[in-house]
């Protein structure tokens, strides 16, 4: 996979998490999220990913309750940095992120394409608080 390869704009098309255990809950955003991923030229990037059909916020931005706004937090993620490849990998370098723990931190991704399909995966050795995924990501037609 080469840097042209990459850049583009991506849509979510599937998450699935890679452990078998049930007891580790229900897969993220609902289990059928919707997203957005870009690679650009300069080798910056952006991604959404949400849980799909989000209830609104009662009072508008400054009104809702605090379980509101915990429920909209949690089906809802978004980063932004810079990315560099390696060999079967994408490393985005995190300057952006709406959980704040993760800003500085390097999320290497396992990648591979397949004509317009794009596979990112987590690799195996995460932290304990973090479940191994796979992401599936259609590439926008021109």
């Amino acid at each position: 996979m080469h840097s042209d390869d990459l850049i583009g704009s991506w849509r979510l098309e599937g998450v699935e998490l890679v452990e078998d255990d049930v007891s580790a809950g229900p897969p993220p955003f609902g289990g059928n999220p919707e997203g957005i991923l870009h690679y650009l030229p300069d080798r910056r990037m952006a991604v959404i990913i949400q849980q799909p059909d989000r209830p609104p916020i009662e009072g508008g931005r400054r009104g809702g309750s605090d379980a509101e706004w915990r429920s909209a937090a949690r089906s809802f993620t978004a980063y932004a940095g810079s990315w560099t490849l390696e060999p079967g990998r994408v490393i985005h370098h995190v300057e952006f992120n709406n959980f704040p723990n993760d800003v500085g931190v390097d999320y290497v991704r396992i990648a591979r394409i397949e004509g317009d399909v794009l596979h990112l995966e987590t690799p195996p050795d995460l932290p304990a608080d973090q479940r191994p995924m796979r992401l599936v990501w259609r590439r926008f037609a021109a």
